[in-house]
């Protein structure tokens, strides 16, 4: 869970906000220990407890060096980014501390880690700029702009978490919010945001998981996209509120997610 330099007191507050309550999300109902989720901020010292490393590329390299080396191709990464990116019209950056990594840099941290699946949502302004390069196989990429010319302050962030404190992100019912439900709520949250503020919207989040690197608002059998992320979740694997692990629809889904992965 990774917040760049926030630039404004605000926005730092929202950002440590965000982290916090994903974190608790994570290690809370989900079932997660502790000690897999990483925390980078760009000021631990606002909660030392909670931030494991300051946001910096050195840091974030290694990091993931460290976490090459404890993941098999069984495990699932989940990779969230919040803060500012800039786009120059061909380059996306991530803004942290100190040196800002491109798209290609993040890319190859990425690739670097064995998991049989990553799951990458980049929140930042512009992180549309990046879908060419971050789009890969196996890989579910959300980000919060359709491109790199979307410059502006995005929402889609705390949407997406508040997606697995609300039930009426799990469309389907079973007790578990999918990487799909949980994209579809938020980015209707967003879209609900511009609608109400009587604002022509700035940021269009999207989603790409089929490695083709062309991002869908909508993801659909149509299109090619959500497969994957509708057969992805967060949590420990365990269905509650009567959740029917058994349901036909969503063995085929699977099924056809396993298919597809085979085939890339």
């Amino acid at each position: 869970l990774l917040a760049g330099v926030s630039g404004d007191p605000g926005l730092q507050k929202e950002y440590l906000k965000e982290i916090t309550d994903l974190h608790a999300i994570l290690t809370g109902p989900m079932e997660l220990p502790k000690d897999r989720v990483l925390v980078f901020f760009d000021d631990p010292s606002l909660n030392p407890e909670l931030i494991s490393h300051k946001a910096t590329l050195e840091n974030l390299r290694i990091a993931i060096g460290r976490l090459a080396g404890r993941i098999q191709a069984k495990d699932a990464v989940f990779v969230f980014l919040e803060g500012h990116g800039s786009y120059d019209g061909k380059t996306y950056k991530l803004n942290l501390v100190g040196p800002d990594p491109t798209a290609e840099d993040l890319a190859a941290l990425f690739d670097s880690i064995p998991s049989g699946r990553l799951i990458l949502v980049n929140a930042t302004s512009s992180s549309g700029g990046g879908i060419p390069s971050l789009s890969g196989r196996n890989r579910i990429l959300i980000t919060a702009t359709k491109s790199g010319m979307e410059r502006n302050r995005t929402h889609l962030g705390r949407h997406f978490i508040d997606a697995f404190k609300n039930s009426a992100a799990d469309s389907d019912k079973n007790g578990r919010v999918s990487i799909l439900e949980a994209f579809t709520y938020a980015r209707l949250k967003v879209e609900a945001y511009y609608a109400g503020e009587d604002n022509l919207p700035t940021e269009h989040p999207v989603l790409d998981d089929n490695g083709d690197a062309q991002a869908q608002s909508q993801p659909s059998p149509q299109n090619g996209d959500g497969v994957l992320a509708a057969t992805t979740f967060l949590d420990s694997g365990k269905l509650r509120d009567g959740g029917d692990s058994e349901n036909p629809e969503k063995q085929a889904l699977a099924r056809s997610a396993q298919r597809s992965v085979q085939r890339r």
